[in-house]
């Protein structure tokens, strides 16, 4: 799910005669500005809303966890389809770009209770170990687009691989994709764009997905 986040740069309250939530004004700030220098903004609280801990990492209790125990638990991206709420996060041992890393999504009926988290996105090798950190050729991952309702009502989980620890650019690996299905299965991985730049020797766990089925 999405939303826009509109400021209105007034003193004191903002005053408008169009009502919030609808798609001219998704969100209404009623906070004189935006201090981007604070994690908060220093917006006015929401009355009524929570802050929800989806997953608490612990290294020596996995099965409490993901059944990972890795401590890296980053880009949390929400979306509600076919009556569930999905959270699609990635994750590595200890650090950002440290590799390896996956991504998982963790599954909730209500928004309160959330269950265990399921691996979508493995670990990629880009060539044969034994492994030891990058230069065994672990790949990473670091997606900002994390999910896709298509216009046939199927739900699309979306990740991208690259190399650590700067996956951008030539480093880039490429952005693949697999289906969510009702019963909690997930489809096959395809790769849906290749990076250009990149080596196509990379290319070697997935096929491109090429045609709809």
């Amino acid at each position: 799910m999405a939303c826009s986040l509109f400021v209105l740069p007034h003193s004191g309250f903002a005053q408008s005669s169009k009502s919030a939530g609808g798609p001219e004004e998704p969100v209404r700030v009623l906070s004189p500005a935006i201090d981007v220098s604070v994690h908060d903004g220093r917006l006015r609280p929401a009355i009524g809303t929570e802050n929800i801990q989806v997953l608490r990492a612990n290294r020596t209790h996995i099965g409490m966890s993901d059944n990972f125990g890795w401590t890296y638990n980053h880009a949390p991206m929400l979306a509600y389809w076919n009556n569930k709420f999905y959270l699609e996060y990635l994750s590595t041992p200890y650090g950002e770009h440290v590799p390896p890393g996956h991504t998982l999504v963790v599954t909730s009926t209500d928004g309160r209770t959330w269950g265990m988290p399921k691996e979508v996105f493995p670990i990629y090798l880009v060539k044969p170990g034994p492994i030891s950190g990058n230069e065994s050729g672990i790949a990473m991952m670091h997606q900002r687009q994390g999910f896709y309702v298509a216009p046939n009502g199927r739900l699309l989980v979306l990740g991208v691989y690259g190399h650590a620890p700067a996956m951008f650019g030539a480093a880039q690996i490429g952005r693949v994709v697999r289906e969510a299905y009702k019963d909690g299965s997930y489809g096959p991985i395809y790769f849906i764009r290749v990076n250009p730049a990149g080596k196509k020797e990379d290319i070697n766990t997935y096929g491109l997905y090429n045609t709809s089925p």
